[in-house]
């Protein structure tokens, strides 16, 4: 993929602005065509970089950077309203993030004196937790969040080369039918052929095809499923039946035979037929 030669070499600038100072081993990115030209591939070998893109339209697999999204925003809407854009970003970095304080607070352990009212007693510089306490909480809170995602995900299935799909447009959001080809090494993506064009797609977004084989099978399971449910239950009905003609010729319960329910239950006699 190519792109214009100004939006290259603005991209090669800060990231050698940024690699001279914090010099990095691998860097993870979004899809953009800015990061997978073959220009950036060749910028990441030249100073040794592993490079990793995340799963395609997933960017909650990317969370790092979708938290640049609110600054940029907070800095278009001071732009728009013909506001000071420092001052927006400095209400940013003096407000609390909930477990660790305010990113001021985090730096230079003291609020930041702004534009709101505050008492001067709060501006006063007061140490802040140290980083392994606020690296444990940030923890706790990961895993909580994953916790309750996890209530409603499940285990997608895996696909076989070869295999027809169906892939989901995301324009127009239809099903079109495509051709698995190989998986990537991107976690939960896949490359699928649609006509002529080679995507990577993301499992969300690939549909299995039930075809009449696969839906004989199913059909077959849930027959034989639902004629052993019949069977056990006339078994069960039968062994009523005789229980209860053993209790009208006076049998002692140890004679009565004992059945069981489907579940594997033992089913016991009440205790007001012993006497």
């Amino acid at each position: 993929t190519s792109l214009p030669a100004s939006t290259i070499h603005k991209l090669y600038a800060l990231a050698k602005n940024h690699l001279a100072n914090h010099k990095l081993s691998k860097i993870k990115t979004d899809n953009g065509l800015q990061f997978s030209s073959q220009e950036f591939q060749k910028f990441m070998k030249t100073w040794e970089i592993e490079h990793v893109t995340v799963s395609p339209r997933y960017p909650q697999a990317n969370g790092l950077a979708e938290k640049a999204v609110t600054a940029k925003r907070l800095l278009e809407k001071s732009r728009a309203e013909g506001n000071n854009p420092y001052l927006s970003i400095l209400e940013y970095r003096n407000t609390p993030i909930g477990y660790c304080g305010s990113s001021a607070q985090m730096l230079m352990n003291r609020r930041l004196k702004s534009k709101l009212p505050c008492i001067e007693k709060l501006l006063m510089p007061k140490m802040h937790k140290m980083p392994v306490e606020i690296q444990k909480e940030i923890t706790c809170s990961r895993q909580s969040q994953k916790l309750q995602y996890d209530k409603a995900a499940k285990e997608l299935p895996e696909l076989v080369t070869g295999e027809q799909v169906h892939i989901q447009n995301n324009i127009n959001k239809c099903w079109n039918l495509a051709t698995v080809v190989r998986l990537v090494s991107t976690p939960r993506s896949y490359w699928v052929k649609a006509g002529e064009k080679l995507l990577k797609q993301n499992c969300r977004q690939i549909l299995k095809i039930r075809t009449k084989l696969t839906e004989n099978i199913i059909d077959n399971v849930k027959g034989r499923a639902s004629e052993k449910m019949e069977v056990e239950q006339k078994t069960i009905e039968t062994e009523q039946e005789e229980n209860k003609e053993s209790m009208e010729l006076g049998e002692s319960p140890e004679n009565i035979i004992q059945y069981k329910t489907s579940r594997g239950r033992i089913v016991c006699r009440p205790t007001k037929y012993e006497d």
